[in-house]
């Protein structure tokens, strides 16, 4: 029902009040919520637990298309940070972002018997690269998803709260 009434809300946005219309852009729309749509069906029928060995070579993966992008990528609205042919493109950032999320969840949860300092050391590396690259666009808003995401999971992972606020305490 939401993607339906966004695709009207963008429909109605492109009509005048004669009702002449002016502008195609809920084709698109339609396009992305169909492509949206599939890919979440195909997503929903991967079993995680095949996948959680290979998630360092699908972050890996993502991370040299970021750098990709950061040389060979189209500048939309001053960020380099897109790929694709013609008016259709991705934004390879938004799937780092899931990408990382796997992978950090699989770093975090092999090394539960490491120190704590250790464990938040490597785990601030891992996603720092994504960040580091990403910024390299530049996309300051995009890159700072990755921070929450950070906080969230080590709290999850059972990580000390005084390293948390360490962390909060230091981004303010």
């Amino acid at each position: 029902a939401l993607v339906v009434l966004g695709i009207l809300s963008i429909y109605s946005s492109g009509v005048t009040a004669e009702g002449v219309l002016v502008s195609n852009e809920y084709m698109k729309q339609i396009l992305w919520s169909v492509t949206g749509l599939l890919l979440m069906m195909a997503v929903a029928t991967i079993d995680y637990t095949r996948i959680k060995d290979y998630t360092f070579f699908i972050y890996l993966f993502f991370m040299l298309l970021l750098v990709y992008t950061r040389f060979f990528g189209r500048v939309t609205n001053g960020a380099r940070s897109w790929l694709g042919i013609g008016e259709t493109g991705i934004q390879p950032s938004e799937f780092a972002k899931i990408v990382t999320i796997l992978y950090l969840a699989n770093f975090l949860e092999g090394s539960e018997h490491e120190g704590a300092l250790a464990r938040l050391g490597k785990a601030f590396a891992i996603i720092l690269v994504p960040v580091a690259l990403i910024l390299s666009q530049p996309d300051f808003g995009t890159s700072l998803v990755f921070f929450p995401i950070l906080l969230f999971m080590i709290l999850i992972a059972g990580l000390d709260w005084r390293y948390i606020l360490f962390i909060l305490s230091a981004g303010l």
